[in-house]
């Protein structure tokens, strides 16, 4: 299934990549926050859907009718329909499908802050230089634990110490098209997946750049972010992929089960804590 609002002649600067699946209301917020976010006028935006009904559709068609009005109509705005398979297969299927030269990754719930996407944007106009990616911050927000704190710290200045530590949150990351059919995310991974394209990225400095602004709300309290499954974790133990020490956290996210509610409070802890150790 194919919904295009516009065919676009000029060459498409980036393309905003969303997935879905059976939950409408989280996709409309984040297609609301497009508006705001600081778009070039030639963008595509995609969608890939996983949904088992009409819903996300539906919640698509009626934003892009809100649009056809308005001055960013010139966006170029599509549907892909796919098997339910997860979040990393449907990143991988959109990386194929995308035009733009700069790939921007987001699950439907999350928001990019107004004029989020225009600071990174802003770097790569203004730079020659060729990078693989752009890093910006996120706003991550538990709303039931009613707290919020930025990621990486705001105190960091440089990605060197962090990466070691914690990977920066992939919403707010403008990939190289390039750079992103190189490095498809692991599908095997499970909820490690991300880590590998990052850790990819940063692996070079000279070729990421850090931008210490806050791009978009990472919301941690969805389905993906609940403890693990003892299945999960006994499939994820034997992938290859994972090393010993992303072996190690998913066992210990399973033994803190018992105190997931708690979970938020640590991970705010911990960035402050490397914000101290690695600002500079």
């Amino acid at each position: 299934m194919d919904f295009l609002q516009k065919q676009i002649s000029s060459e498409i600067s980036v393309t905003i990549i969303v997935v879905c699946r059976d939950n409408p209301a989280e996709l409309g917020r984040t297609l609301q926050s497009l508006e705001a976010a600081g778009l070039p006028s030639y963008a595509e935006v995609l969608v890939v859907d996983g949904s088992r009904n009409q819903s996300c559709r539906d919640v698509l068609q009626d934003w892009q009718q809100g649009l056809a009005a308005s001055d960013q109509s010139s966006w170029s705005i599509s549907l892909r329909w796919l098997a339910p398979q997860g979040v990393y297969p449907a990143f991988n299927a959109a990386i194929g499908m995308a035009r733009g030269r700069w790939l921007t990754f987001m699950n439907s719930g999350d928001a990019y802050l107004p004029m989020g996407l225009a600071h990174l944007l802003r770097v790569v106009d203004r730079q020659s230089t060729t990078f693989d990616m752009v890093v910006g911050q996120a706003l991550v927000v538990s709303p039931a634990a009613g707290i919020q704190w930025l990621s990486p710290d705001p105190r960091v200045r440089r990605l060197d110490c962090w990466k070691a530590q914690m990977v920066p949150c992939h919403q707010a990351v403008l990939f190289a098209r390039d750079f992103a059919l190189r490095h498809p995310y692991p599908e095997s991974a499970g909820p490690c997946g991300d880590r590998f394209v990052m850790r990819a990225g940063l692996s070079r400095s000279e070729r990421s750049v850090y931008v210490p602004q806050p791009i978009c709300m990472h919301r941690l309290d969805g389905v993906s972010n609940g403890p693990p499954k003892l299945a999960e974790l006994q499939r994820l133990w034997t992938s290859v992929e994972l090393s010993i020490l992303d072996r190690l956290g998913l066992l210990l996210k399973f033994f803190l089960i018992p105190l997931w509610r708690w979970r938020p409070h640590l991970m705010k802890a911990r960035s402050h804590l490397l914000g101290i150790l690695y600002g500079y």
